[in-house]
């Protein structure tokens, strides 16, 4: 996703993260994401303690979905992950959420989250959904 982002569109700023070193080591190797502006973070998306708050416009997201990923509580992964969403969103920001946990995102507007539109899609042949989240 980062480097379809970066070959696509430019951006003032653009942050890519993940949670395993080996991944972001091999995105900053990567010569798509060796420009000004993009910063690559090794870092879980429920936290993202080098976000300061409300400074992101835009986050688009590809989150662990809990079949393969070995997550005990998907849906406490979610309300955990939309509230440092919330954190670092500015005001009228949105997140762009992509999951196959569809139920379990949907349980997860209890961290303030309102879900504004779904698309429903296949990925590899399997069902998901596309979510816009906001805030009020």
């Amino acid at each position: 996703m980062p480097l379809q982002l970066a070959g696509r569109f430019d951006a003032a700023q653009l942050v890519v993260g993940d949670l395993d070193p080996a991944c972001t080591e091999a995105l900053r190797q990567n010569p798509t994401l060796q420009k000004p502006g993009i910063r690559i973070l090794t870092e879980d998306a429920r936290v993202l303690p080098s976000v300061p708050d409300q400074a992101v416009d835009l986050i688009i997201t590809d989150p662990s979905w809990g079949y393969f990923e070995q997550i005990d509580d998907i849906t406490g992964f979610y309300v955990e992950m939309l509230r440092s969403f919330r954190r670092i969103l500015k005001p009228n920001g949105k997140a762009v959420v992509l999951t196959a946990r569809k139920a379990e995102l949907l349980a997860a507007e209890a961290a303030g989250a309102i879900i504004r539109d779904q698309l429903n899609t296949l990925v590899n042949g399997k069902k998901a959904a596309l979510f816009t989240v906001q805030y009020d």
